[in-house]
């Protein structure tokens, strides 16, 4: 198994990854190696993985903010208005933002457009972020639910993975984890990706584990 610290200036040369030791789908029971292989075949869409945990912190910072932009309301609209009236609404607002998944990772695509391979996340309420496969100089996958400050996404489930590209870091979490490492393996494959041999060894690692 191949482990490296991952960063943002390291070259296609030396590519960090970290493989998966043991394999599971998203109920966390094992695959077999053929249903595995079959499973990452012509897929370009990946939804993202969210835990139980997720969902909780998710679900209170949405309770809470509901909670304060009534209460806000209330006394807005019984009492004279006032300026702490309106902070207690607009942090109830933000609040609801964030439990509705404002930024979350909704899904990752690997896709095939005029020619060439595009990585793409998708964020809720936020635009789309695109990378050619070519900038792509490192993979690790993510055990906790700590991922770098400076990352586009953030863990919503582990495990994860990180991509490293040459000026950008994405950290995604996605129901298949590791089908989305092969349907990347037969894009780097097919594109002849300097990454195509480190990850033929990771993902032969991961489906044999």
């Amino acid at each position: 198994m191949m482990n490296s610290s991952p960063s943002a200036k390291q070259g296609p040369e030396d590519p960090p990854s970290l493989c998966a030791m043991t394999p599971h789908n998203a109920n966390g029971s094992e695959l077999s190696l053929g249903a595995r292989q079959s499973a990452g075949e012509n897929r370009g869409a990946f939804a993202s993985r969210l835990a139980v945990a997720a969902k909780i912190f998710y679900g209170i910072f949405l309770l809470c903010g509901v909670v304060l932009s009534l209460v806000g309301l209330i006394f807005l609209a019984s009492f004279a208005s006032g300026f702490s009236d309106l902070l207690v609404i607009l942090l109830g607002f933000l609040l609801i933002l964030v439990g509705l998944g404002f930024n979350m990772p909704v899904s990752v695509r690997v896709v095939k457009q005029d020619a060439q391979y595009i990585l793409e996340l998708r964020r809720r309420f936020r635009a789309s972020i695109k990378q050619p496969l070519t900038a792509l100089q490192g993979f690790q996958e993510l055990l906790g639910w700590m991922g770098p400050l400076q990352a586009k996404g953030f863990v919503t489930g582990p495990p994860s993975w990180l991509l490293i590209f040459a000026q950008d870091l994405w950290v995604v979490s996605v129901a298949e984890h590791e089908e989305f490492l092969l349907a990347l393996k037969q894009a780097c494959d097919e594109s002849e990706h300097p990454l195509k041999d480190q990850l033929a060894q990771c993902v032969s690692a991961t489906l044999r584990a």
